[in-house]
């Protein structure tokens, strides 16, 4: 029953985003390519859709990305013993790669592939991290006959921060979502920075969904499910570049859409409430009965554009990984166990255990086995180094009396004696000399850090290194 749900929709994986917040790590790698987890972010969209029973699926991406996304989908992936485990039961989901022209937007992009779409599709990014199955979202979008469904996730942060003030944690989301509660009709979804201290609603909203909820801890997934008819849509209305930005709140406004002669009369009903921001949830009461009656009796509410919400369980894991911190999160739930797919190929999460002659029984000892360590393949770690909550690359070495905690160190990094790193990203081929203290930074690939570097809070680019660390 699966594989027929997913034989309906076409699902369409953007790979081609430059990943600028993700600066210095993506200067010489993909966004697609990071690694979490030690796989690539890629393999997490790919697997997802491939375990949900979808038999095919298109990756769009540009040329200068083209080479490096098909070596790893066609030469990689389906070494993947997750996927070889999975191939044994069913078929193999064929993979369509797609380039298109370079800086353009994601609507756009669908614009040139549409000849390639046949019927309702899925359009996901290869930056979204998640444990999940979409066949409930197929369910849901098919028997609410929906036009377009948004899926979203509730923000929880990993620590418990100290009391900000409202305006603090307004800044810091990026969605505003209007949601009716009811059936989960979706009407606003606008980023925070949009919104000021007030939202406006439209009173043929209001007459049809009596109770909405503002709500201000939502992500977007950036995973849509789309009719087909709105490639027509993107046909016609060649304004519309981006999907998130500009798509999506299109058809979310056009909801309830009236003519010019509707507009005239809501006018006479009465003009758009406001409600006040500083609230989670709101119960909009509907406006007195003799106006709507006079709505009613000269207003038709066409309900031609349906959209829905399809809130994630708090028991998924779900992230975009499109800045530092978030990539930090991804890395640190696949540490905690909470992406399954991450130890499918014979990984799992390692308690520090360094080979002894014979076992010690101090403190100390008790202390560093508890630790939780991901490592990849043929990793030199000295007996003398402490490792905490780490992510370890392929063909590492890591020197005499190194601390490391909560640190990403990718592929071919070489880290040297007496070195303290906390909280760092280390990209692949790095060289980390003797003696550094870095707390908080970043690297890009290929990246040398003299020896008693001590810094906090910086970011290892290829070209400023070389007026930071030389001079």
């Amino acid at each position: 029953m699966a594989a027929a749900q997913c034989l309906d929709f076409y699902p369409i994986l953007f790979a081609g985003g430059t990943g600028s917040r993700l600066h210095p790590l993506t200067d010489d790698l993909t966004k697609a390519l990071l690694p979490v987890g030690n796989k690539p972010a890629l393999f997490y969209s790919l697997y997802m859709l491939e375990r949900s029973g979808f038999t095919q699926v298109m990756v769009v991406t540009v040329p200068s990305q083209l080479a490096s996304i098909s070596n790893y989908v066609y030469e990689q992936y389906p070494l993947d013993k997750a996927v070889q485990s999975r191939r044994i039961h069913a078929s193999p989901m064929v993979i369509h790669i797609k380039s298109v022209t370079e800086g353009i937007g994601t609507a756009d992009a669908l614009r040139e592939v549409e000849s390639c779409i046949p019927s309702d599709f899925v359009v996901l990014s290869a930056d979204f991290i998640a444990d999940w199955d979409l066949i409930g979202l197929l369910e849901q979008h098919r028997t609410s006959d929906a036009s377009l469904t948004v899926v979203l996730y509730e923000d929880i942060p990993f620590k418990q921060e100290k009391h900000t003030t409202l305006k603090d944690n307004v800044s810091a989301l990026e969605d505003v979502t209007l949601i009716s509660p009811i059936h989960h009709r979706i009407f606003m979804l606008e980023s925070s920075a949009d919104i000021e201290d007030e939202v406006c609603i439209s009173s043929h909203i209001l007459k049809h969904n009596p109770r909405l909820i503002l709500k201000r801890n939502l992500r977007d997934c950036h995973l849509y499910v789309f009719s087909h008819w709105v490639l027509e849509l993107l046909r016609r209305n060649l304004a519309i570049s981006s999907i998130k930005a500009e798509l999506v709140p299109f058809l979310v406004r056009r909801q309830y859409h009236l003519s010019k002669r509707c507009r005239s009369w809501q006018k006479l009903v009465g003009k758009q409430h406001k409600y006040n921001y500083e609230k989670d949830t709101l119960d909009i009461p509907l406006i007195t009965e003799y106006r709507w009656e006079k709505a009613i009796h000269w207003t038709s509410f066409p309900d031609i554009v349906r959209c829905y919400a399809m809130l994630l369980p708090r028991k998924v894991f779900a992230r975009r990984m499109h800045t530092l911190e978030w990539y930090r999160q991804v890395n640190e739930a696949c540490l905690k166990g909470w992406i399954a797919c991450c130890f499918s190929m014979g990984q799992e999460t390692k308690r520090i255990s360094f080979d002894r002659a014979e076992e010690d029984k101090s403190a100390s000892s008790k202390r560093k086995s508890s630790q939780r360590l991901l490592m990849g393949q043929d990793v030199s770690i000295d007996d003398q180094s402490e490792l905490k909550d780490c992510v370890i690359g392929d063909h590492c070495q890591i020197g005499q009396r190194v601390k490391l905690n909560g640190c990403i160190v990718m592929d071919h990094v070489l880290i040297g004696n007496d070195c303290n790193l906390q909280n760092c990203i280390i990209s692949s081929n790095c060289h980390v000399m003797e003696r550094c203290k870095l707390k908080h930074c970043s690297t890009a690939a290929s990246v040398t850090i003299p020896a008693d570097t001590i810094v906090k809070d910086e970011s290892f680019g290829k070209v400023q290194d070389s007026d930071f660390l030389f001079n």
